[in-house]
């Protein structure tokens, strides 16, 4: 559920009118929630970049000194053909921050670490033709890189077009409003889909390259507001200025953390500078979405909200030879959830200064974070501070609150009492022909449903239309798997109904996209 409330109160119920739903063909975009669903491109302002690769990267990193590893540093005259040397199959490893993030040198061998679908990878995509991989451990854009960056795009995006061979085909959404206490709750979920990302920049052919979907599961009395936000900025922040656009190209899994990262900065910014009118302090929001770019597809975690592929449980060479009948699907969890149930969010959680786990009656963990200390210490110097840099509502959360997700953003007490993170988990999935379609999903549907039953409901129904463009009846199997764990949630618990919302991308081939 990815609740995060106080041991006082349930935050649930905020009685805030149900969520709308709106659709913009235009932009080929739909987002739920009641802020603009209409995401425009927009300027933001852009961070400074480091002024060196020596900012970055720590003098041991690769055995040499800054100075030494200075000189290896260098870029091919030829900025026309520099976006061609940028490899999309790249691992974002675990880091405190975003400066921190190394990404070394690797040979092949070691880059086919996710599953047996990079076993096909051309050898232009290996990281060992990757000069950004090697020298660099964030994607800098230089002053000359700048000076030419329309072209750099340009190329990028044609390159990109020439390597692709399968996309998402067509999209469907489907979301409910739980209930509690006999009455229907605001829906804290929202979500994102673009078929066609990119189509408001003004560059051309950029949506052919790039598909974006997600769902955002908010907690906590503001959990609405802090989905909606993230729900239309987090796509923003990914195309905001040409220099993202072309990081996004060229570095799709650094340009998602970054992204994760900026969002929780934005949202603080204006929630100091008094621009959002809702409390953070106990309320946050869990993301799961997914980029395409090219023939890859990009996935960033945080919380509890999952991504879960259907594919075909055969070679994709054999199974043109058998009867759609007789192939299987299976499913495949693509993210890992955040909870304290996972050994490596708990260690952590036990390492911060106030988070415990606890487990309840039912067998399910919280992270529970008491705040009395600081309350017995200096009661008057402790409230005013806690008033000052979380809002009024944290003054209800004195004595203690709780959580279900060990990362999410928002959630500030969580966050810098108990351990809890808003750093992503990135996952790289190359496409290819056993693919049949992904569901992102709030932890609505993953509570009472497991991954293989949502894969055989879908994918029985989508195998037998493999070979077509567009499946009359998408929207209805998508309604129907709502549908379906809303009735489990409420034959299974008592007076309550979690929020339940899915995100289905079917994935085909470009040709019979094109058809």
């Amino acid at each position: 559920m990815g609740c995060l409330s106080s041991s006082e109160d349930s935050y649930d119920d905020d009685p805030v009118s149900a969520k709308a739903e709106v659709t913009t063909p235009t932009t080929q975009a739909r987002i739920s929630g009641k802020m603009d669903p209409e995401l425009k491109f927009q300027e933001f302002p852009s961070t400074s970049p480091p002024e060196s690769p020596d900012d970055m990267i720590p003098s041991d990193t690769y055995g040499a000194s800054s100075q030494d590893r200075s000189k290896n540093v260098s870029f091919s005259p030829k900025l026309a053909h520099l976006s061609q040397m940028v490899d999309l199959n790249t691992t974002i490893p675990e880091a405190a921050s975003i400066e921190d993030i190394i990404i070394p040198q690797k040979t092949i061998e070691e880059t086919q670490v996710y599953d047996d679908d990079f076993d096909d990878a051309n050898d232009e995509y290996s990281m060992t033709h990757d000069k950004f991989n090697k020298e660099l451990t964030i994607y800098e854009i230089t002053e000359d890189m700048s000076s030419n960056i329309e072209q750099l795009i340009e190329d990028k995006i044609q390159e990109l077009q020439s390597n692709t061979s399968y996309m998402m085909i067509e999209s469907a959404f489907h979301t409910l409003p739980g209930i509690k206490n006999g009455k229907t709750k605001t829906n804290q979920d929202s979500y994102f889909i673009f078929d066609s990302f990119g189509s408001t920049s003004n560059i051309s052919n950029l949506s052919q390259v790039l598909q974006l979907y997600g769902v955002c599961d908010g907690h906590g009395p503001s959990g609405h507001n802090v989905s909606q936000y993230c729900a239309k900025y987090l796509p923003q922040l990914l195309i905001k200025d040409r220099q993202r656009i072309l990081t996004t190209l060229c570095k799709p899994g650094y340009a998602l953390i970054k992204a994760f990262e900026e969002l929780e900065e934005q949202l603080e910014r204006e929630k100091k500078n008094g621009e959002l009118k809702f409390d953070m302090s106990a309320s946050g929001t869990t993301i799961s979405c997914g980029l395409r770019v090219g023939n890859y597809l990009y996935l960033a975690n945080l919380g509890d909200s999952r991504a879960v592929m259907g594919k075909y449980d055969i070679m994709s060479d054999n199974k043109e030879t058998q009867t759609f009948s007789k192939i299987k699907v299976r499913s495949d969890q693509l993210t890992v959830d955040h909870d304290p149930k996972n050994q490596n969010e708990a260690e952590r959680i036990n390492q911060s200064k106030k988070g415990k786990l606890l487990v309840e009656e039912d067998g399910t963990s919280r992270i529970q974070i008491n705040l009395v200390d600081d309350k017995l210490a200096k009661p008057r110097q402790s409230v005013v501070q806690l008033k000052q840099t979380y809002g009024v509502d944290a003054l209800k959360q004195l004595n203690a609150v709780s959580a279900s997700v060990s990362r999410s953003i928002g959630d500030k007490l969580a966050h810098d009492y108990g351990g809890v993170i808003s750093k992503p988990d990135v996952i790289i999935h190359k496409l290819n022909g056993e693919d049949l379609f992904v569901m992102w999903a709030s932890d609505g549907i993953w509570t009472v449903i497991d991954n293989e039953d949502v894969t055989r409901i879908i994918g029985n129904k989508l195998k037998l239309v493999a070979n077509e463009k567009e499946y009359s009846d998408f929207q209805k199997i998508t309604n129907k798997i709502v549908k379906e764990a809303h009735i489990v949630w409420q034959d299974e618990f008592d007076d309550y109904v979690d929020d339940i919302t899915a995100v289905i991308a079917r994935i085909g081939t470009k040709k019979l996209y094109e058809s």
